[in-house]
């Protein structure tokens, strides 16, 4: 986590919100590897969109990944953001609009779990009997 100098990922990122979010996905697929390597199983849990989500894909190489999105409505997510004590959505970032950006350019990657109606235990429930 960058705690000084960080650049704010906007839905107009500078360049270097964009190098800071990239370095972001490597560091985070170089560390699952490593835990993947060593024999654990991982949950690597970030939000990566699109080509970024591709490429976090390749750099995880043969090893054996499942991919999980969690998509509830925006409503729904702009309902449990209303509840909590810390906000996620700045800068210019709606729920809304970040489902559209997911949509729009993630499509057809991993299974895909609409969480709107679901408690925390469902949900585990829903993607444990899809791993199977």
């Amino acid at each position: 986590m960058i705690v000084s100098g960080r650049d704010e990922i906007t839905p107009s990122p500078s360049a270097g919100a964009v190098a800071q979010l990239q370095l972001r996905y490597e560091l985070g697929a170089m560390v699952t590897a490593r835990y993947c390597d060593a024999g654990f199983d991982v949950v690597l849990q970030d939000i990566i969109l699109g080509e970024d989500l591709r490429t976090v894909v390749r750099l995880l190489g043969d090893r054996t990944i499942r991919i999980v999105v969690l998509c509830p409505s925006p409503a729904a997510v702009a309902a449990r953001e209303a509840r909590r004590h810390k906000t996620g959505y700045v800068d210019g970032w709606t729920p809304s609009a970040l489902d559209r950006e997911l949509r729009e350019t993630t499509g057809g990657i991993g299974f895909w779990l609409d969480t709107t109606g679901l408690t925390v235990e469902e949900t585990v429930d829903r993607i444990m009997q899809w791993i199977g």
